[in-house]
């Protein structure tokens, strides 16, 4: 399976279902569209996925089990839209 999440997840499951699995991917690191660009600011700008939506999936579990940095946003959702941010 592929190192972006969905394979890693998948890969997680099969693993701990017993079955031997083998990770490849194309890119030089895992974790597909989870990318950050730490090169011009001194905060990272979020190339790809940077939203967890509900505390109760399995995902998040999973990122809070390794220690990651979670977030909340609670700010209003807005889009660039017309020209203008509705």
């Amino acid at each position: 399976v592929g190192a972006g999440i969905a394979g890693l997840t998948a890969a997680y499951f099969l693993k701990s279902q017993g079955i031997e699995v083998e990770l490849i991917e194309a890119n030089k690191k895992a974790g597909g569209r989870i990318q950050s660009n730490r090169s011009f600011a001194d905060f990272p700008i979020e190339l790809g996925a940077e939203w967890l939506h509900g505390e109760k999936s399995v995902f998040f579990r999973w990122l809070e089990a390794l220690g990651a940095q979670l977030y909340e946003d609670s700010s209003e959702e807005l889009i660039w839209f017309e020209q203008k941010l509705q």
